[in-house]
């Protein structure tokens, strides 16, 4: 399971809330490792979030 899927269905599937918090540590901690290796990775990221802003 990827570390997206366990936190958008961790209620459904029974994950309380410090293993959430968990969870959510390690997914930011791999992105940070990501973006410090390939600083190109952080660029894509942040251009993908500033193009997906609502247009309204």
């Amino acid at each position: 399971m990827a570390l997206d899927d366990a936190l958008n269905t961790a209620q459904q599937q029974g994950i309380g809330k410090v293993e959430q918090s968990a969870i959510a540590n390690t997914k930011a901690a791999f992105v940070a490792e990501l973006e410090r290796q390939n600083p190109a990775y952080r660029d894509a990221r942040l251009a993908f979030r500033d193009m997906s802003q609502p247009v309204n």
